[in-house]
């Protein structure tokens, strides 16, 4: 039965209404009846009809302004409308809110109201329809990724090419008409995930990130070239299979192969705004070694631990060479910023401890795995101090990470949502989205010179657009914006015994001492070396 709610000041209408057809016939029943568009609002909430019949001159609050009203609450819901008279206007709104019906009163007739329920009951039930087809459609595509990957690990982890797999393969419409094949595994930079999503959010962006590139891969324009097949690998990544001719060349297949992985990262970042990252071996090889080829791409993906983000790596034929760990351990100074960052709530020392281990980790290069141990002990340290649940979502994620910007840009996140956890009373990120993207990007940058073109480009936004919002927004230009968000960290690391204002400056991105000094000495009102003596007046 679809509920029905029915709105008239005048009550003898009301129960008029109700008597003058048989409702269940029709498949519908009066859920709530009621002669104030007050009373309506309340019941709506209620009741949540599927079909509202309203008079249109109602006091206080008309019926139009009533639908909009639940329109906006409920888009589906179906609005049928009832009026003394004709009004050429409250035909033209009705026809724009999509109304089904718009019945004079002293017209209606038993016919007229069933006819009006009649059709609105049609559109409720083609909607569900519809519905039912899309989840139909849906779980078949489930279930057909379900056996595509059962395909993928058949083939490449098992090795099996034997003809009853390759058939196996065909059903699920994967036809290879060539003989050699290629590896390109598609792995999404957790790090991009930073105040966009949460942690748990990963494997549904994978999925989505899938379906990008399984659309790219079917427009790329391979024919000349070959076959691509994507495979979703959940809490894992994306690999695709290409089917190469036997004559296509080295260089011809890592710039063909190049190419599809930018233009399939592109497209993953537009829709989705998040990175993925493509690994491959610029080489192809039999069915029978895909299983080589796949395990030296897994091994291999962490040999770009120490580049900067690009859309495609290409796997030489050397491992990476890494330092040594250090005897006690090589980021006991960034534990211990770190963890004051907790002591004092104070979310900017976690950026201060953060930038400082990803300039030691870039110039020394240690293993990557202790690198991401590192961060694990930290945040699980972090975590029991105050009692806090483990993200085992966090944690999975960290594990997977293959580059250090990756590793620290989740690590750094998590670290402030753990402190945001701990108290309310730290430094929380402000309530607009856009200014705490804005804090987020610059926290993120705080070691370097950020400007209005940085943060535009970072937000997708024309920059004389941005200088004009963030103007309106904060009352300031951007830079001055930047020093003083800068300055107010600067106070409070100048008060720690072990910072000198040298290091300071520098870890704040002032590569010239003299130039913070002049900076500092106009925002705070002291020069900085006095401030840190502790022997002047400051202004806040």
């Amino acid at each position: 039965m679809y509920k029905v709610m029915l709105i008239d000041d005048d009550v003898p209408m009301l129960d008029y209404l109700a008597q003058l057809i048989d409702w269940r016939r029709l498949g519908t029943a009066i859920a709530a009846s009621t002669h104030s568009a007050e009373l309506a609002l309340e019941r709506f909430r209620d009741v949540d009809p599927d079909i509202v019949m309203t008079d249109i001159g109602l006091p206080a609050i008309d019926g139009m302004e009533l639908a909009r009203t639940f329109r906006a609450r409920k888009p589906d819901v179906r609005i049928i409308f009832l009026t003394c008279y004709e009004d050429v206007d409250y035909l033209k709104q009705a026809f724009r809110l999509e109304a089904d019906d718009y019945l004079i009163k002293d017209e209606l007739t038993a016919d007229k109201l069933a006819d009006s329920i009649r059709k609105s009951v049609r559109w409720l039930k083609g909607r569900e329809e519809s519905l039912e087809r899309l989840s139909f459609r849906e779980d078949l595509q489930r279930n057909r990724d379900v056996l595509k990957t059962s395909f993928f690990e058949s083939v490449v982890k098992h090795g099996r090419t034997d003809r009853d797999t390759m058939l196996f393969g065909e059903r699920l419409a994967i036809r290879w008409p060539h003989d050699r094949f290629s590896l390109v595994w598609f792995h999404l930079d957790a790090g991009s995930l930073a105040g966009k999503y949460a942690w748990d959010d990963a494997e549904l962006l994978l999925y989505a990130a899938y379906n990008v590139i399984e659309e790219v891969s079917a427009t790329f324009g391979f024919d000349a070239f070959g076959v691509a097949t994507p495979f979703l690998l959940r809490e894992e990544g994306v690999c695709v299979i290409v089917n190469v001719d036997a004559g296509t060349a080295g260089g011809k297949l890592r710039e063909t192969i190049g190419s599809f992985a930018a233009d399939a990262g592109a497209h993953v970042e537009r829709v989705l705004k998040v990175n993925v990252s493509a690994f491959y071996v610029a080489e192809s090889v039999e069915a029978a070694k895909l299983r080589h080829m796949y395990r030296t791409i897994r091994e291999r993906m962490r040999d770009a631990y120490y580049e900067p983000y690009a859309p495609a790596y290409t796997l030489g034929g050397h491992s990476a060479a890494y330092a040594g760990p250090e005897e006690a351990g090589p980021f006991a100074a960034e534990s211990g910023v770190a963890m004051q960052a907790f002591e004092e709530l104070n979310a900017q020392l976690i950026d201060v401890a953060m930038n400082q281990f990803r300039t030691k980790a870039a110039r020394s290069r240690p293993e990557p795995s202790a690198v991401i141990g590192w961060c694990d002990r930290l945040v699980r340290s972090a975590a029991a101090s105050f009692r806090l649940p483990a993200n085992e979502s966090y944690f999975g994620l960290l594990h997977a990470s293959v580059r250090l910007e990756e590793t620290e840009r989740l690590t750094r996140a998590h670290l402030k949502r753990l402190l945001r956890a701990a108290s309310a009373t730290g430094d929380p990120m402000p309530d607009d989205p856009a200014l705490a993207a804005i804090h987020a990007y610059i926290d993120d940058h705080i070691c370097e010179t950020v400007t209005s073109v940085d943060v535009a480009g970072h937000l997708h936004l024309n920059p004389s657009y941005f200088s004009r919002f963030f103007k309106k927004k904060t009352g300031l230009n951007f830079t001055e914006y930047a020093h003083q968000y800068k300055m107010r960290l600067a106070k409070r690391l100048l008060k720690r015994p072990d910072e000198t204002v040298e290091s300071v400056a520098y870890t704040l991105g002032y590569s010239d001492r003299a130039y913070f000094s002049k900076v500092f000495k106009r925002y705070v009102g002291v020069n900085p070396g006095d401030y840190k003596q502790g022997d002047a007046e400051v202004t806040d």
